[in-house]
């Protein structure tokens, strides 16, 4: 019996498992929250609780790195957070915001990066135009079936003020290709966490706009900043030769949304946002009929994948989780029915 344990403890421990060779592996939520020590998370499966809004239960989702949560709103539920209606409408579909997983820590939490507004989305007005407050984050985002709470609190939105939430991975062969990029993809997001890499409003908002009467779309390769949507997929479009499909919205869908869809006709600018009338919540549909503003189109560019797509218009939440590109992640509960 003794024979045996020695064994056991013997390979244990040149399987990794010895004190020293442990101690020089440990990462902390400080490590990776403020030092951004990324490159040192394991890329294991982490089981996402996933929301379903069609059953109202929660999934476990099995994710791997670089796998995709999109998250939304309920427009219906008026207990909901403050700003709630508002987002829900002014992004077109259901998703209306994402985030990556990237892997867990030496205490089996799992960690995500986003792109979003500062805390308190605070925004500035210059003679550039409207720049709202944010960057590249990352964030402890807890442990396998939501078992155990982060050690610090430090994800200022949290999972818990989204209404649904579903992951997605890319299709098998565009993840290979983002496997054989991977050290590059986390040195980037990597520097671009250290360098705090801005977010950006998708729309052009200088003071030409008061001239011109159009509102152009943002050129999402310019390297100027990024949304939610298009940090991600620039990213891997850049640094891995992978361009995802069908992902974007281009100006005329977009005014037709905010003038003739029901939820477009609610969307509203925010009063602290609204540099047009500088007087109250303004509507969208109103910028766009009664004050005679229009979207405009960013120039079509190429891509520079093999394929070398011509694209332009905004990705958005809810048109790459539809995307062709992207697969469903078969969650626990579905297993076990």
């Amino acid at each position: 019996m003794r024979e045996i344990l020695y064994s056991l403890i013997i390979v244990l421990y040149l399987g990794g498992c010895g004190l020293d060779e442990t101690s020089e592996r440990q990462v902390t939520q400080d490590d990776i929250i403020h030092d951004f020590a990324i490159e040192r998370l394991q890329d294991d499966i982490y089981y996402f609780p996933s929301k379903n809004t069609d059953d109202n239960t929660t999934h476990y989702q099995p994710l791997r790195r670089f796998d995709i949560i999109f998250t939304g709103h309920d427009i219906d539920d008026a207990s909901g957070a403050a700003n709630t209606s508002t987002l829900a409408r002014a992004i077109p579909g259901k998703y209306t915001h994402l985030f990556s997983y990237i892997g867990k820590d030496s205490e089996g939490f799992a960690y995500a990066v986003e792109m979003n507004t500062d805390e308190n989305q605070s925004h500035t007005v210059g003679l550039d135009g409207l720049k709202v407050g944010g960057q590249l984050y990352v964030y402890c985002i807890g442990s396998d079936f939501g078992l155990k709470a982060c050690p610090k609190e430090e994800y200022h939105y949290g999972l818990e003020t989204y209404d649904y939430m579903w992951a997605k991975s890319v299709k098998s062969e565009l993840k290979e290709q983002l496997r054989s990029h991977e050290e590059q993809l986390m040195a980037t997001i990597k520097d671009d966490l250290q360098r705090a890499y801005p977010f950006r409003l998708p729309f052009e908002l200088g003071l030409e706009v008061f001239i011109t009467k159009t509102i152009k779309i943002a050129d999402d390769s310019d390297q100027q900043g990024a949304d939610c949507t298009s940090y991600f997929t620039s990213l891997f479009e850049e640094v891995a030769g992978v361009c995802l499909e069908d992902i974007r919205l281009d100006a005329s869908s977009l005014e037709s949304y905010y003038l003739y869809d029901p939820l477009g006709q609610d969307a509203i600018i925010p009063e602290k946002y609204n540099i047009f009338t500088q007087e109250g919540d303004l509507p969208f549909a109103e910028l766009l009929s009664d004050l005679g503003y229009s979207r405009q189109d960013n120039q079509p560019r190429q891509t520079s994948c093999q394929d070398a797509q011509i694209v332009m218009g905004i990705p958005t939440p809810d048109r790459l989780f539809a995307s062709p590109s992207l697969i469903d992640i078969e969650s626990i509960s579905e297993i076990i029915q």
